[in-house]
């Protein structure tokens, strides 16, 4: 069990990096040049990144490191119970899609935490609210057909093997 545990936490660490990390922030190069007029394609902005994405990793592990620190902030009584599930919902909700910009747009390392922060801070219901909306959309966008295809394919194969069940659901 817990070899599985920590190759799940592995992944989901990998996961983490390079799509909120790398991807993100290739995406954000190749906006950048494109409103600026540059044509650009997402090999070229991979490859723009320069140095940025060391940075960024950087900035990403202080990142989990913080929201370890505010996990382990909740379990204070009282005072963490009421400021920590606010701050680290903030952190992980609208800080942290805001990172991989910073890094690239602005050159900066462990700083863009902070950067990422101030920029959100004067405007915080409205950035939480819209990051509530978004994740909304994108829930019901990659959800919803899945609800729909996990329950239709629950009524077809309700007399077949729990695994073969299993493994055509994961394919769906």
């Amino acid at each position: 069990y817990l070899d599985r545990a920590a190759i799940q936490i592995l992944l989901t660490v990998a996961s983490f990096i390079l799509v909120q990390g790398i991807a993100t922030a290739a995406l954000t190069r190749a906006i950048a040049d494109n409103y600026l007029g540059r044509k650009t394609d997402m090999l070229e902005a991979y490859a723009r990144l320069g140095g940025s994405w060391a940075r960024l990793i950087g900035a990403l592990i202080l990142l989990v490191l913080l929201c370890v620190i505010l996990f382990v902030w909740l379990i204070v009584p009282c005072i963490g119970w009421i400021s920590g599930p606010g701050i680290l919902i903030y952190v992980a909700m609208v800080v942290s899609p805001l990172l991989a910009p910073v890094v690239v747009l602005e050159n900066l390392g462990a700083g863009a935490i902070r950067r990422a922060w101030d920029l959100v801070r004067r405007r915080f219901w409205w950035a939480l609210g819209f990051m509530v909306i978004l994740i909304i959309f994108n829930q019901i966008i990659t959800a919803g057909p899945s609800m729909v295809a996990t329950l239709f394919l629950q009524y077809a194969l309700k007399n077949q093997s729990v695994e073969y069940s299993n493994l055509l659901h994961t394919v769906v």
